[in-house]
Formats: structure tokens, sequence, C-alpha cells
């Protein structure tokens, strides 16, 4: 080789090398040829794990990680069209410029589809569990859901769910719930059915909410429902579970300020914040409610304050502190009978004006749990949890008074077995409650305590239970959920008030109960599920602490309720694009208990023989056209009383009071990428029977509600501009009946039509 020849090839060389080690000078320190960035939900600013990233110029993708992080290699410098997609958000466009300089993360934020997000649920198991791999029906309502409201009861947002029936005494929190026909038999109040905040019960031991005046939609992140005895995991509860589920910290700090404003007065402060300090993520929430009310005597003021607090102690062991407190003064209008609703639907009822009716409820509660996962196969959760109420509720001829203390907690233990050809998710777990209860109520002088003592008492209520749970895979389609529980319930007054005699007592309640359920997918988007499932219901300390003449103590006749329920149901979701599920049940309930009419309000219970619920849910959704999309629900109810024959005569084959045989949703939801939204929700309710005979009947009614706004999310900052209309074909209507009233006043008038509007602000940090 001559020097001719070797001078070209070393400068060649030389040339070679000076450029790959430019390249891999950059590459090293991150700069051109590397996409970096974020995907995040942008209302809740929490990772979109699993998002897919894709350069459409270079077919390059990248699969967003668990913390929301996502990274492109080797892209040559210049401008290009990046997309985002993940399923149950709105695909993401935007134009990325990439320079041979180390280029700064991007950040996208997502919003979600208004219908169609994949639901992932856990209070069936506890555990994470898609809702297509479940054998019983459930319902899910989002955030998104609950913002367009003002967010002061459940009973905005879960008539939504078929099946399940909320209402309002007055357009507050006193808010009564009802799944499957279950849950009615009191003229305040939620029985059958477990009410959890975060996986903490609201209910007491003897499964009875008495009311939800705890709770603060402006900090919840997402409601589950499961419809149907669940007493398999958590005890007494033929009806079902509602698990309001809150925010956990954002994962970009952010405080916010969001002012409701509307008709009759209404006027809603809130203060949130939120973010988080690495190992730990926070959030405080604080509101204060007011308004003057619809009706006369209808004034509400309401202070909560919601604090969470999340500490990663390692990748996979996890605490979590809460903390709620509440505050609540509301005036009661009370129930108007026909005639006094024909006359004047917005007038006080006579006798709760008289007494001064009111409801003033103080309670504070805190809880911690621990989560520690041991690889993806096992898992172990733990919560303890206290809570202290403070309770003056005066009420027609009574001055309730008195407090409670409560405390309680749950362990379960969770591992994944192969058994053979089988795949076995198991779960054993046990949980304890206590309640003690401190009464002494008095005669009613006009709203203030009179001298009269008419109640003395201390009541102690303990749940305990253990049970097991196993959801096993066969094969790639079958999957079978078996369930056993044992409860036990015990029940102890100690009467002091011995001028009517000592009504002290005790009485114990105990059972086993079980569930079997299958699901079969018969195709990715198509599955079929049936169960078979037992119930058990105590009587609440409000049926059992009556006894049968109206005083105090202990009520030594009621029985437990015992149901059996069979459900057939299937889900059909076709991604993107619409879904449809479905329900057939029965549930025959023995010994229900139902109020006879007898005290004021009905504070004396019996035991009827035998009912039947009959019951058909449908619920689907669409997204019509680009933005457009529909939700739509129907429940149709054929409830009655096999056998039921009391005092007041023989009501065989009526059916049961305060369920509607019909009912449908339907809502029409236009959002625009620009931010811009609107929608419109219609509710119609057939006819419904206020009492045992079948007499007294409430008129059908049809309620549509619009509401128009615009949200808008950036890097530092956001808005959210909400209008909203309710009841805006001006119906007049009752959604709310007491069954059997004593007096007559079976009906509490619901709203004409009304405004709300609200405006939030939130800077990101």
């Amino acid at each position: 080789m001559n020097r001719r020849t070797i001078t070209p090839c070393l400068f060649t060389l030389t040339v070679c090398l000076t450029v790959a080690g430019l390249n891999a000078a950059a590459l090293a320190q991150g700069g051109g040829g590397r996409l970096t960035g974020k995907v995040l939900d942008a209302r809740e600013r929490t990772p979109v794990a699993h998002a897919t990233v894709t350069l459409a110029e270079l077919g390059k993708t990248a699969e967003v990680g668990a913390a929301g992080d996502f990274s492109l290699e080797e892209v040559p410098a210049g401008t290009y069209s990046l997309e985002v997609s993940a399923f149950g958000y709105k695909s993401l466009r935007q134009r990325v410029r990439v320079s041979e300089q180390p280029t700064k993360p991007f950040e996208f934020l997502m919003l979600v589809e208004p219908v169609l997000k994949e639901e992932v649920i856990v209070t069936a198991s506890g555990q994470p569990e898609p809702v297509k791999d479940l054998s019983q029906s459930t319902g899910v309502v989002t955030a998104g859901e609950v913002a367009v409201t003002k967010a002061v009861g459940l009973d905005e947002v879960l008539n939504e769910i078929p099946g399940v029936k909320a209402e309002s005494q007055a357009e507050t929190q006193e808010v009564r719930l009802s799944i499957r026909g279950r849950g009615l038999n009191t003229s305040f109040g939620t029985r059958s059915i477990r009410v959890l905040v975060d996986g903490i019960p609201e209910s007491d031991s003897t499964g009875e909410t008495s009311d939800l005046t705890g709770i603060d939609l402006d900090s919840v992140e997402r409601l589950e429902v499961v419809k149907g005895p669940m007493a398999a995991q958590y005890g007494a509860s033929s009806s079902g579970v509602v698990n309001v589920i809150t925010e956990k910290g954002s994962q970009v700090p952010f405080v916010e300020a969001k002012t409701v404003f509307g008709s009759y007065g209404f006027w809603k402060s809130q203060a949130k914040l939120s973010g988080n300090y690495k190992p730990l993520d926070y959030l405080f929430d604080f509101t204060r409610t007011a308004q003057d009310g619809y009706r006369e005597h209808e004034k509400l003021r309401a202070y909560h304050v919601n604090g969470r607090l999340g500490v990663a102690l390692d990748e996979k062991t996890n605490l979590n502190f809460f903390f709620r407190g509440a505050d609540t003064d509301s005036q009661l209008p009370g129930n108007l009978s026909a005639d006094e609703l024909q006359a004047d639907r917005r007038q006080a009822g006579f006798l709760f004006k008289l007494f001064d009716a009111q409801s003033n409820i103080a309670r504070e509660q805190f809880g911690v749990s621990f989560n520690r996962q041991w690889g993806d196969d096992r898992s172990l959760w733990a919560m303890f949890y206290g809570r202290h109420i403070d309770f003056q509720v005066p009420v027609p001829f009574v001055f309730l008074n008195g407090r409670r203390n409560s405390f309680g907690g749950d362990v379960r233990y969770s591992f994944r077995q192969a058994v053979g050809k089988t795949r076995n998710a198991l779960t054993f777990g046990a949980n304890l409650q206590h309640d003690h209860e401190v009464r002494k109520d008095f005669d009613n002088d006009a709203g203030q305590m009179g001298a009269g003592v008419q109640r003395d008492e201390t009541r102690r209520l303990y749940n305990t239970g253990v049970y097991f749970l196993d959801n096993i895979g066969v094969g790639e389609k079958l999957d079978f959920r078996v369930g056993l529980n044992y409860t036990r319930v015990h029940v102890r007054i100690d009467d002091f008030l011995f001028a009517d005699g000592d009504d002290s007592g005790a009485r114990l309640f105990d059972k086993f109960s079980y569930q079997l359920g299958a699901t079969y997918h018969l195709t990715p988007e198509f599955s079929l599920y049936g169960n078979v499932s037992t119930g058990f219901d105590p009587p609440t300390i409000t049926e059992i602490g009556r006894n049968p003449e109206g005083k105090g103590g202990l009520n030594p006749d009621l029985r437990p309720e015992r149901s059996m329920n069979y459900e057939v149901g299937g889900l059909y979701n076709l991604p993107r694009k619409t879904y449809v599920n479905f329900s057939v049940f029965r549930l025959r309930v023995n010994d229900e208990i139902v109020p006879t009419g007898i005290g004021f309000p009905q504070e004396t219970f019996i035991n009827a023989a035998r009912a039947v619920h009959n019951g058909v849910e449908l619920g689907g959704g669409a997204n019509l056209y680009k933005d457009l999309s529909l939700r739509v629900g129907y429940t149709y109810s054929d409830f009655y009383y096999r056998t039921f024959v009391n005092g007041f005569g023989d009501f065989s084959g009526k059916r049961i009071p305060g369920i509607p045989a019909h009912r449908f949703f339907a809502g029409l939801r236009y959002q625009h990428r620009s931010g811009v939204y609107s929608g419109f929700d219609l509710h119609a309710v057939g006819k419904i029977f206020a009492d045992d005979g079948n007499n007294v009947t409430n008129d059908s009614y049809q309620v549509g509600n619009w509401y128009g706004g615009y949200e808008r999310y950036f890097k530092r900052f956001s808005l959210r501009l909400l209008y909203r209309v309710n009841n805006l074909f001006n119906q007049q209507y009752s959604s709310y009946i007491v069954v059997n009233d004593r007096f007559g006043g079976y009906f509490y008038p619901s709203p004409t039509r009304n405004q709300l509007g609200s405006v939030a602000f939130a800077w990101y940090f």
C-alpha cells in the first residue's frame, strides 16, 4: 500500500471515529436523539400507566411506566407529530421538536373519555379486579361525573346506576340509600347496605348507617357499588356495598380554590392542597356549605375537613393515614300529607316546625391502613379506625341526644397459588367493630331540651367476623368465585330509666353465609356471569332499640332477616365504542323487618313473614360520534310480600312500598377537545306506593337536567367553569317517600327548577 492510498484511509477513519465519539457523548449526556416525558391525568395529575407514545413519522413507540414516565431513544433532530393514547382517555396529538442539544422532558395531560373508561374495582374482593372478571353486578361513578353536580349528597350521582336508588329529604346529606329495594324500611338513614369510605365502615355494627353527613364528595376519586349480598366479605349486608374512595396525593403539587353558588341561597366554598414529597403524598381539603333551602325551615350549615397522608416505606410497602371531621347543622322541614302538598309544597310540616326539628351532628374520625406486597403473588392489608360522634336531633315530641364512640379493624391476607391446572387467588380475612353509645333523650320543648326524660341508656354493639374468598381460574375463559363468612353480632342495652320498668337486655345473632359465582368469557369483549349467595341482616340498633310498646330498651321479639339471592348477567364491552351490561335477579327474604306505623317517627318494627324481590337491570353507553357520548340505564322491580299479616291487616301479595316498578336514566354528553362540554340527563320514575296496603300512591315523574361548562388544563394552572339547570322542565314531584307514616305525611317534595354555577382555579407548583 503506497502513501497516496494510506492518506485517504486515515482521513476517513479519523472522521468516522470523531462522529461516533460525538454521538456517544451526546447520548451519554441525554441530549439530542432522546425524547423523554411524563403522561398524567389532566384532572388528578396522577400517572396514566401503560399509555402508548408514538412518533408517527418514525414508527417508534414507547409504553408509559407506572410513574408516568416514557423514553424514546435514537430520535434524530427534527419536528415530529407525537400521539399519546390510553384506554379510557381521549387520544392526544402534539407537535414536538427534538434538537441535538439535551431536550427538556415533555409533559402530556390527558382527559378521561366520558363513558368508556376501563373500570377496575377493588370493593368486591379487596384486590383490583377488572369489572369484566366479576361474578356480580357492579357500578362505578367517577370524579368527572361528581364534578358536574353541587356534590352535597350521594343522591346526585348514585341514581344513574341501575338498581340503586338514593333519596334526599331536603337536598342535603340526609340521604337514604336502597339497592334492589332493600334499605327503605326506615324514615331516615340506611340499613342492609354496607357504606364504606376508603374501606372504613360508615355503618355501625348492626349494619345501619344513621347519617351520611361525614362524607364530602369534593374529595372523592370514585364510588364503587357492588349489588346483591356481599356477606362473604362484609358480613351483615344482604343488599350490597357502596365504597367511597377518596383522592390520593397528586403527582404534581397544587392548590385549588372552588366556589359553587345556586338557587335558594346555596353557597359552597372549597380549598384543597394536594401533592407529594417523596416518599410522602398528601391531600387536605376543606369545605363550607350553606343554603336557605327550597322549603320553609330548611337551612343548612356544614363544615368538612379531610386529610390523607400516604407514606411509601419502600417500593412494596405503603402506609396511609386518614382524618375526617364534620360539623353539620340543618333544619328539618319534615314530610307532608297529600293535602298539605297540594296546598303549599314549600311549607314545612306542622309538627316539624312546631318542635323546631333539626339535625346537629359533629364527628371526628381517623384511620390508618397498611399494605405490603410480595411480588405479584402475595399481599397483606390491615386497617384500623376510630370515630367519635356527638348528636342533638330534636324531632317532634322528642329531643334525641347522645354520643357514640366506635373503633374497629380489618386484616386481609391474599396470595395466588396454582393447584393442578387451576389458578387460585385466595383471601383470608377477619374484622372487628365495636360501637359504644350513650343516649339520654328528653322531651322536645320547641326545639330545646325539656324537663322530661324519655330515654336514659347505654348501648354496646359488637360485630366480629372471619371470611374466606377464592377466585379460581380454569383454562383461559372460566373463573369461579367461592366465599364463606361467619358473622357474630352482639347487642346489649342497659336501661337506666326505671320509671317505666327496666328494659335492659342483650341479644346475640350469628350466622354462616356463603357466595358461589362463575364468570365465562365467550370472547375478549363478551362475558357472562352468575352467582348464588346468602344474606344475613340482624335488626339494626334503631329497630331493636324500641320495645313493642314504643318505649326505650330492647325489643326481644325481632329476628334477623335471612335472604337468598340468585343472579345471572353479562357484560359486552367493545373498546372505545360501546358497552352493555345486564343482570336478572331473584332475592327471597325471610323475616323482613318492616315499620308498623306505631310511634313517631316509625319507632317500632316487626318481622314480615316472607318477601320476594325480582328484578332486571340494564345499563349501557356508546360513543356516538367523535366527542358525543350516551349513557342509559333501566331498572324493572317486581317486589312484593309473599306472606305478610300483622295487626293492621293481611298484605300478602301486595307490592313492597317505596320502590317504583320502572326507572329509566339517559345521559347525553358532548365534550370538545378545546375543553367546552355540555350534557343533558333525564330521570323517569314510575309511581310508588307509600303504604303496605298500596292505597296511597306517589305519582310518576320525569326530571331533566342540563349542564354546560369549560375546563382547560395547563402545566401550571387549570380553570373549570360550570353552569347547571336542575329540573329543567319545572316538574313538581316527590322523590323521597316515608313508608307507613302514622299521620299520613308520606311526601318530601323535591325542588322545582333551580340553577347552579361553579368556578374552580388550581395552581400547580
